[in-house]
C-alpha cells in the first residue's frame, strides 16, 4: 500500500492496550494521528468501584486475579523501562516516547469533541470501556474497528478468555471487527488463532491473545483493501458479563501464576519503539 491509513485510536491506558498500540505502530500500513484516553473507566466508575463490582459478580478469586494481573504487568513495564529506555509499554508512555499526539476524553464523547483535526481513515478501539455512538463511528472515511479478545462470534462481551477456557474450547484468539451500534456485532475483518494450552493460566492466554493479535495489523490492512468481511452472527445469543461466582469456583485451571511474568517479559521485550 502506497499511502498508509491515517488512524485515530481510542484506548485505555493498560499494558494490554499497549501491546496493541505497539503492534499498530510497528506496521507500515498506518500512521497514528492521535490517541484518545478515557478519563474514567466503565461509565465513570473508579478502580475501587470496579473492583467491588467484580467481587459482587464473580467473587474474591476472580477480582484478585484481575487486580493482580494489571499490577503484575504494570510492574513489569517499570522494570523494563529501567532496563532499557525503549521498553515502555503503557499507551500513554508510548505516545510520549514516540511523540504521538494524545488527549483525554470524558464520558460525554461526541462528534464535535472528537473531530478537532483532519479526517481520519480508520478509528481503532483498544480496550476502551465506553460505547462509541453512531455519529462518532461515522467520522472515519473507511472504518471504525474494535479489537475483541475472542474468536467472534463466540464469547461476545466481558471475560471472554476466561469463558473460553472454562468451556474447554480447543482454540482461542482475538478478532478485529467493524463497530456498529450493537456491541461486538459488526462484520469480522480478521482474527488471530492458536491452540489453548491447559497447563497454562488464563492470564498467559490473555497475554498471548493480545500479542498474537498485535501481529495481524498488516493482514487487517490487506483485508480492508480487498473488502474482505465475515458475518458475525452466532446461532444462539452469546454475550457475557463478569463470570458467575459458580463458574469461577468450579474452574480447575489457574487464573494467574508467577511464570506469567516470564511470558510478559518475553512478549513485552519483543517490540522496540
Amino acid at each position: 500500500m502506497t499511502n498508509p491509513y491515517k488512524v485515530v485510536v481510542f484506548s485505555s491506558n493498560d499494558p494490554f492496550a499497549g501491546i496493541m498500540l505497539r503492534g499498530l505502530l510497528n506496521s507500515t500500513s498506518y500512521t497514528v494521528e492521535k490517541v484518545y484516553f478515557e478519563k474514567e473507566c466503565m461509565g465513570g466508575m473508579g478502580s475501587v468501584e470496579v473492583f467491588r463490582k467484580v467481587i459482587k459478580s464473580s467473587g474474591w478469586r476472580y477480582a484478585l486475579y484481575q487486580g493482580f494481573e494489571l499490577l503484575f504487568y504494570r510492574f513489569m513495564t517499570k522494570i523494563l523501562t529501567l532496563k532499557e529506555k525503549a521498553l515502555i509499554l503503557t499507551p500513554l508512555d508510548i505516545c510520549k516516547s514516540s511523540k504521538i499526539d494524545y488527549d483525554h476524553i470524558d464520558i460525554s464523547i461526541n462528534r464535535d469533541g472528537f473531530h478537532d483535526r483532519n479526517e481520519c481513515d480508520i478509528l481503532f478501539c483498544f480496550r476502551f470501556s465506553k460505547i462509541l455512538k453512531g455519529p462518532l463511528l461515522s467520522i472515519p472515511k473507511l472504518a471504525s474497528i474494535n479489537f475483541h479478545g475472542s474468536l467472534l462470534p463466540k464469547y461476545k462481551g466481558l471475560g471472554s478468555i476466561f469463558q473460553a477456557l472454562h468451556n474447554k474450547e480447543s482454540e482461542i484468539g482475538g478478532s478485529f471487527h467493524l463497530m456498529v451500534q450493537k456491541i461486538d456485532e459488526g462484520h469480522i475483518i480478521t482474527r488471530s488463532k492458536f491452540p489453548i494450552d491447559y497447563t497454562r493460566s488464563v492470564s498467559y492466554h490473555h497475554l498471548k491473545v493480545y500479542y498474537e493479535s498485535s501481529l495481524m495489523f498488516d493482514r487487517l490492512a490487506d483485508n480492508l483493501n480487498n473488502n474482505i468481511r465475515e458475518e458475525n452472527k452466532a446461532e444462539e445469543k452469546q454475550y457475557f458479563s463478569f463470570p458467575k461466582k459458580s463458574d469461577v469456583s468450579s474452574f480447575k485451571g489457574k487464573l494467574l501464576e508467577l511464570k506469567d511474568l516470564i511470558t510478559a517479559w518475553k512478549l513485552f521485550s519483543y517490540y522496540k519503539i
